[in-house]
């Protein structure tokens, strides 16, 4: 069981929303909590990312799609971007 405060680290392979046909590797990392769960730390994005629209909502619904699901591991390639009519705001 990991303690309260540890951190890991975890790459999730993406589909890049702005440069179509394209996977980048995108860190996260989720620190444990005393709730007895993972929680994830806000996603920087891919080592390519820039400050367009597209590239700010990818990093948001990656961080979205790991506090929803903290013990999910993808192991292929995902789409990050959640359709229009599912945004919190």
């Amino acid at each position: 069981m990991p303690y309260v405060g540890e951190l890991f680290s975890l790459t999730v392979s993406v589909f890049c929303p702005r440069d179509q046909y394209k996977v980048y590797k995108m860190p996260i990392d989720l620190e444990w909590i005393p709730d007895g769960r993972w929680l994830p730390r806000k996603c920087n994005g891919c080592e390519y990312a820039c400050g367009d629209p597209i590239c700010l909502r990818c990093r948001h619904d990656l961080t979205i799609l790991f506090f929803d699901h903290p013990d999910w591991r993808p192991l292929e390639a995902i789409y990050p971007l959640r359709p229009k009519d599912q945004q919190p705001c």
